[in-house]
């Protein structure tokens, strides 16, 4: 069973970013009706931009499967398998595609070629996003109380090295 966690957007950020939009709009239409040739095309270009952040929007969610943890930001999805994840912690950052909020949690994990990548990601529940993520996987709590990590494998002592 599938669990869906909404997308946190930090409020003052949004208020940013509409008025960012708004300007975008109000330039490239000005520019499509004053100007021609390369004005013109500017204000279609920034009409397009404005949309494209637009579709980046919505929807924006974070589902946690049997198997996968799946981010969705607009038209762009990360399906990540569960027993990939190597460590989520909160941290101070700037806004992504997938974490609209300057709070977000860094997931750590490694692809499928073995690289260690992140994601951010910033749940609208945190406590529960966390809770769900540690009983479908195996990451334990670290002694901080706010990140987990990915539990010892006997075979690996080491698991910060890199696995060939």
């Amino acid at each position: 069973m599938e669990i869906v966690f909404g997308h946190r957007k930090d409020g003052q950020l949004v208020l940013v970013i509409h008025l960012f939009l708004a300007g975008l709009f109000a330039g490239g239409l000005l520019l499509m009706l004053l100007a021609d040739g390369f004005g013109f095309v500017l204000g279609v270009s920034l009409l397009c931009l404005g949309t494209a952040i637009i579709g980046m929007l919505f929807p924006s969610y974070y589902e946690i499967g049997a198997r996968t943890l799946l981010v969705r930001a607009g038209p762009l999805r990360w399906r990540i398998p569960l027993e990939a994840v190597q460590s989520v912690r909160p941290v101070q950052a700037l806004p992504c595609l997938s974490a609209w909020s300057t709070r977000p949690l860094r997931v750590d994990y490694r692809d499928a070629r073995g690289r260690a990548v992140y994601l951010m990601v910033a749940p609208v529940n945190r406590n529960d996003f966390l809770r769900q993520l540690e009983s479908r996987s195996r990451l334990e709590p670290d002694p901080d109380g706010e990140s987990l990590v990915k539990k010892e494998d006997p075979a690996w002592p080491d698991q910060r090295l890199s696995r060939p």
